[in-house]
């Protein structure tokens, strides 16, 4: 091994590091994880110390081996977005390493040759088409209604496939397939493909709210990442505000804004289709959000998971913050369960299930009653999602202070046990 920690070997495998670090942030990693599997990796290697520093726009690194080299090296970060598979490779090769480290040359190889993997069009497509088409029924839409949804989410497919690139500005992207999107679905309505454009309209926006810049920015903030995380909730709030104004720049051009948006009851549909349907849509968006064949039922399971807590609260206690706490808290520690358990990231079982807690519709009405002039509607649903968004939060916090705790309780006690054992 010590062959490879010489000179220019040295500096060849800081960069093939960063550049892990850059590719696991762009396909969907927290800072933490990055910085700690950066860490992990270089000490793999006999590193004396490692300082790394990580936000979504760069990651720095500098190494101090025990010949006394010092190698400081910086990337900078373009473009990212949600790719959990190759997130959960990434990871993977990080583990291998760990175990065996590999020469700069094969790293680099073994890197570029996850950059290279795809996933298949066509599955793609069809799990766009059933993430928003299970939407609409969830919101108590009917089968055309679906129907269309499935259709508009064939649309964001084909724009995600041949209009985005990394080096797309998300924000204006955001902004054109909205308008696009809601030009088409006021359209499907007027030619009777679909009946309540409301719900059509909801279960596309499920498709362009920013769910992992949201859940990172959360987690980066508990983690003590307070710039990375206010970065991430900056960049959510940008893109939510580049969504409203191309759905309702598109309801202005063809004169739909007036048209009131109800609040939807949690018992507009029974509660057995409820749980089918979460369970497709966190099944559509695994697949959205491009996870890993092998991890897609693990990443479903915990959508309905959180669905039954939230239908159990809510029938105890009516209140919408304690729902969707109690359930943020309930998809947070499986996440981290499963992800100690199949040795993956614990977003890869986080982000598709906590989609249907994700205030859509509330953001949705919010912004229709602001445009349509009706503040009753306004404020109505600017509670809601308040209450939701801070029930999600609180949820993660719970639950952050009560499974680390315990994983810490727990390894302590083991430690402590090894020790006894050993006298």
């Amino acid at each position: 091994m010590k062959k490879y920690l010489m000179g220019d070997s040295q500096r060849e495998l800081l960069d093939a590091t960063l550049e892990l670090g850059r590719r696991m942030v762009q396909s969907g990693a927290e800072v933490r994880r990055v910085e700690d599997t950066i860490r992990r990796v270089l000490r793999a290697y006999h590193a004396k110390s490692v300082e790394v520093f990580s936000i979504s726009s760069m990651v720095l690194c500098t190494v101090r081996y025990a010949d006394g080299t010092i190698w400081t090296q910086s990337k900078r970060i373009i473009g990212y977005g949600v790719n959990l598979r190759k997130l959960e490779l990434y990871n993977a090769l990080a583990r291998e390493i760990c175990r065996t480290p590999l020469s700069p040359q094969e790293f680099r190889f073994r890197l570029q040759e996850i950059a290279r993997s795809r996933n298949r069009d066509w599955v793609d497509a069809a799990c766009y088409m059933l993430s928003a088409g299970s939407m609409a029924p969830f919101f108590g839409g009917n089968l055309a209604d679906a129907l269309a949804a499935a259709l508009l989410g064939l649309v964001v497919f084909i724009f995600d496939r041949f209009l985005k690139t990394p080096k797309t500005n998300t924000i204006v992207y955001t902004l054109f397939a909205c308008l696009v999107s809601g030009l088409l679905s006021i359209g499907f309505v007027r030619i009777g493909l679909g009946t309540h454009l409301d719900k059509i309209l909801i279960s596309v926006v499920f498709l362009f709210i920013p769910t992992l810049a949201f859940c990172n920015s959360i987690k980066d903030m508990l983690y003590g990442d307070i710039l990375t995380g206010m970065y991430r909730l900056v960049e959510a709030l940008l893109i939510a505000t580049a969504l409203t104004a191309g759905f309702f720049l598109a309801k202005l051009l063809l004169h739909s804004v007036s048209v009131p948006v109800p609040s939807i009851p949690i018992n507009i549909i029974p509660w057995p289709e409820q749980l089918v349907l979460a369970f497709l849509g966190s099944l559509g968006f695994s697949v959205y959000f491009r996870i890993q064949r092998k991890r897609i039922l693990e990443a479903a399971v915990g959508g309905i998971l959180g669905w039954i807590v939230y239908l159990l609260v809510d029938y105890v206690s009516g209140s919408l913050f304690l729902s969707n706490a109690a359930a943020a808290m309930a998809i947070e520690c499986y996440a981290e369960a499963a992800a100690r358990l199949w040795k993956a990231p614990a977003n890869i079982f986080l982000i598709p299930a906590v989609v249907p807690l994700l205030p859509g519709a509330s953001f949705y009405r919010c912004i229709n009653g602001l445009m349509g002039d009706n503040l009753s509607q306004c404020y109505d649903a600017a509670k809601s999602l308040f209450l939701t968004t801070a029930g999600i939060e609180i949820g993660f916090l719970l639950a952050f202070i009560v499974f680390f705790r315990s994983v810490q309780f727990f390894r302590e006690g083991l430690r402590f046990y090894r020790t006894e054992r050993q006298r």
